[in-house]
């Protein structure tokens, strides 16, 4: 049985000890980044060569060599030497991230990374590799939707109704090309989380071999619009330890990528948690009775015989949130009412939500469908 954890792509930090530059010729590309507007960090990359693996069909992660000064406990700063590889697991096992790779792709992947490196004249091993520090990780889920929910597209088009999620930007983003592409994004200073039409991505942005296999299949007719993805991104060391100490007992820091595919259920139980905060039976009711017309509403709340406070109240939200959105209205509640009675009515309308029962809608089919196959949780792959 194939394992359950499901990584888009990832960056590991080896320390000097893990690693050998035998030559630096590669390593042509140069930034800076400030941080805090106090400390400058050059880092140098591997540029051309990785830009001419890309012109010929071939995926090559990034490869970087940080220039980290810290301060040591005498006060004198020291420069440590590191390097950092930020890679897609699929793609260095598949050529695209349209398929996946679960745990137990990661002993090949890792042999693929070590001789991604000799290519640019770096020693190093797959037992070094397995106990790198984790700095970030992006887990993710690709669903296929039946015909009967349609093409990617119009269910994004639908998801978009549900912009909120606590404490997080939302946008929505258009693919800057002929693919028509989509794609919603939640976003913090720690986390971020996009559901995208992933063959529009493919077609807006693919240059592997694999993909431009993928993007002829789609054009001949073979392959349909139809698969979404849903990708949680961890983009700070500490956020990231924060959500894996809750899930892995057995250490608190410098997680590995190792310890996070040994971990069974880990992907599930992270995307399950947050497709929910997303997706909650609350938002899902309320977003679907503001698609509802303002009769058509009105009768149907009537036919629930809630009572003349408990109806005003949801009629309102509901009001509210066709006008402005979901996430502004409750923005507008939480900010209106503060903090104890803001929690006191949503828990009030939780209720009445729950009394309403199943809604005509096809909304909550759709996320129904989607929360059902975050539980079920196979693994994506082409067919042989």
């Amino acid at each position: 049985m194939r394992g359950l954890v499901v990584i888009d792509s990832a960056t590991i930090i080896l320390e000097a000890s893990q690693f050998k530059v035998l030559d630096y010729e590669c390593f042509d590309g140069r930034e800076n980044k400030q941080i805090n507007g106090k400390f400058s960090v050059t880092t140098t990359f591997c540029q051309k060569f990785a830009e001419a693996e890309k012109k010929q069909g071939n995926y090559f992660p990034r490869i970087s060599l940080p220039n980290n000064t810290v301060k040591r406990p005498d006060g004198k700063k020291e420069q440590v030497k590191t390097l950092e590889i930020q890679a897609s697991l699929p793609k260095s096992r598949h050529g695209t991230n349209l398929w996946e790779a679960d745990s137990t792709d990661l002993e090949p992947i890792y042999f693929q990374w070590v001789n991604d490196l000799a290519k640019i004249h770096i020693q190093t091993t797959t037992n070094a590799l397995s106990k790198a520090v984790l700095k970030r990780i992006d887990f993710s889920k690709v669903v296929r939707l039946p015909d009967s929910l349609g093409e990617a597209r119009a269910v994004l088009k639908l998801l978009a109704n549900f912009n909120y999620k606590p404490h997080s930007d939302f946008a929505i983003k258009q693919f800057n090309d002929n693919s028509e592409g989509m794609a919603l994004k939640f976003w913090n200073t720690t986390q971020g989380y996009v559901i995208y039409d992933k063959l529009g991505e493919v077609i807006a942005n693919g240059h592997t071999k694999a993909e431009q296999g993928l993007i002829q299949a789609f054009k001949e007719g073979k392959l349909k619009r139809n698969v979404i993805k849903f990708e949680l991104s961890l983009q700070r060391k500490p956020s990231l330890e924060a959500v894996l100490r809750r899930i892995i007992k057995t250490k608190s820091k410098n997680f590995t990528l190792s310890d996070v595919m040994a971990t069974k259920d880990i992907s599930k139980a992270i995307l399950s948690e947050t497709f929910n905060k997303v997706y909650g039976h609350i938002t899902m009711a309320i977003v679907s009775l503001s698609q509802m017309k303002e009769n058509e509403l009105e009768q149907y709340l009537l036919s629930k015989n809630l009572g003349f406070n408990r109806h005003a109240l949801l009629s309102y939200l509901v009001n509210m949130t066709t006008k402005i959105g979901v996430a502004a209205m409750w923005g507008q509640m939480e900010e209106r009412m503060g903090g104890s009675s803001y929690d006191r009515y949503k828990k009030e309308v939780s209720l009445i939500i729950t009394e309403l029962g199943e809604i005509p809608n096809t909304l909550p089919n759709l996320i129904q469908y989607l929360r059902y196959q975050h539980q079920k949780f196979e693994i994506y792959r082409p067919v042989c």
